[in-house]
């Protein structure tokens, strides 16, 4: 759980949660909000990319996004409870795979991961579009790429988007948070 905000106390409100610096300043009971993160729906967007001849840094660079896509997965399966997570890879082929936190997903998860594969234009377009439709506005996202350019902008066609006279995937996208797999470590 994330602390949230203060707020003044309602009847029925844990007293526990009462933050009593605040309260005695303000002469009033105030109590501590906070988010439970541990249900929000997680989608990973993972960006396979490689240059038309790649050598063992951009090879490694491929390995090191994957990897970190897979712990990432596990812990968001293991810390979560009635989550919806979501991977959307893009390379060789558009991959999908769509699970629910605990356990019983990480096999499937990890092989699904364990059979992606990089290409020197994968289809950003479809992995935007297969984001965007499988996320709520509580969703949070995570882009992992093996672009060097680490801004959505690389990977999300904005002229394309700016056209389109919904400007919402505009939006949602800057909401993103990436991650550019590189030399220094994810």
């Amino acid at each position: 759980d994330e602390f949230h905000r203060l707020r003044e106390f309602r009847w029925g409100d844990n007293p526990r949660a009462i933050h009593w610096r605040t309260s005695a300043r303000r002469n009033e009971l105030m109590m501590r909000e906070f988010h439970q993160t541990r249900e929000q729906d997680f989608t990973i967007l993972l960006d396979l990319w490689i240059p038309e001849k790649p050598n063992d840094d951009d090879w490694e660079r491929v390995e090191r996004a994957v990897s970190f896509v897979a712990t990432m997965g596990i812990e968001q399966m293991r810390d979560s409870r009635d989550s919806k997570i979501v991977l959307l890879s893009a390379g060789q082929t558009e991959t999908r795979w769509e699970g629910h936190a605990g356990p019983a997903g990480f096999d499937s998860f990890l092989e699904t991961l364990a059979i992606v594969q990089p290409k020197t234009n994968p289809n950003r377009d479809w992995l935007w579009g297969a984001a965007k439709g499988s996320s709520t506005p509580a969703t949070r996202t995570v882009l992992v790429t093996t672009r060097e350019e680490a801004s959505p902008g690389s990977v999300v066609d904005t002229e394309k988007v700016a056209s389109e006279q919904d400007r919402s995937l505009k939006f949602w996208a800057d909401s993103v948070q990436t991650i550019v797999a590189n030399e220094q470590g994810t």
